[in-house]
């Protein structure tokens, strides 16, 4: 019989063998980052003087900013994509989303010089800051020029100025989907400095947020559930999955359970070994230890 001191002694043994060899099996995962748009209309007095009789203007949106229209195909407002790269937002729903795309306005062509435009205005490095349910439109911006009577020389331009600051209905929970609109939102310095004709605090319209985390939260496809019935009778298997390589297919979770155990065996078959090495030295003779047979399937 072996002394109980060195029954203790194998059973440590083991334990410490078995829990530094098994080692876990899932990592901590990047948070998950929204895909989606932000609609912006900017000021809609400022687009009406753009295209209007006046400015006789021109706008575009570029690097996958979309211009929205109205019936008549007046420029009314801008999508712009969320870029999931940029997203900083914390498990409190604060932090930055940040956008795709520029916008250029061009109006006065000829007023100044022949074949040049006298008002050039490009918004670049548009993003939404967000501290609880107070949302930033902040953008890099040129202007080139001015309206009439101005320098036609002059130029003004800024990195992340803060546009205008808008009020959300709700707070956004990061892995949630978020579809809202904003109140009217309030002209801050660099809307002043950019759109050049509205004062401090001036109202504008309210943005739209649209943020999708991989359709989470989307209510499920209705079924029917005559077809339902119908299946339940009726074992299937479905091969396609038994069949995938993919991570979450059931072959998948078939050979790693497998594996598993095997690996388990292993490790009690070592650990057998170990106790054998010490009786040997020691001579002392354990019993026989008698693996359980694997599983089947």
């Amino acid at each position: 019989m072996i002394p109980t001191h060195h029954r203790i002694s194998y059973a440590l043994a083991a334990t410490v063998l078995i829990g530094t060899t098994v080692a876990p099996f899932s990592q901590a995962e990047e948070a998950p980052r929204p895909t989606g748009t932000v609609s912006w209309p900017i000021k809609a007095t400022f687009l009406n003087y753009v295209q209007g009789p006046i400015a006789r203007g021109v706008i575009t949106a570029d690097n996958g900013a979309k211009k929205k229209t109205n019936s008549s195909g007046s420029t009314i407002g801008f999508d712009l994509p969320v870029n999931p790269a940029g997203i900083t937002l914390d498990e409190q729903g604060n932090g930055t989303i940040e956008l795709d795309g520029a916008l250029t306005f061009l109006g006065h062509k000829d007023h100044y010089k022949e074949g040049e435009w006298g008002l050039n205005l490009t918004y670049s490095d548009m993003k939404v800051e967000i501290v609880d349910t107070t949302a930033k439109f902040v953008a890099d911006y040129v202007v080139v020029g001015g309206l009439p009577g101005s320098d036609p020389d002059q130029r003004s331009e800024a990195d992340d100025a803060v546009i205008a600051t808008y009020t959300l209905p709700q707070k956004i929970t990061p892995g949630k989907n978020y579809k809202a609109t904003t109140s009217r939102g309030k002209l801050a310095d660099g809307g002043v400095a950019s759109l050049l004709a509205y004062e401090l605090g001036k109202e504008i319209e309210p943005i739209a947020l649209d943020l999708k985390y991989s359709d989470s939260g989307d209510p499920a496809p209705a079924q029917d559930s005559s077809a339902d019935t119908e299946k339940s009778s009726k074992p299937s298997i479905d091969w396609k999955n038994l069949s995938s390589t993919d991570d979450d297919s059931l072959l998948a979770k078939l050979t790693n359970g497998v594996a598993v155990l095997l690996g388990i065996a292993g490790i009690v078959m070592a650990v057998g070994a170990l106790i054998q090495g010490f009786a040997d030295i020691f001579n002392i003779h354990p019993p026989e230890i008698k693996l359980p047979p694997l599983p089947k399937f």
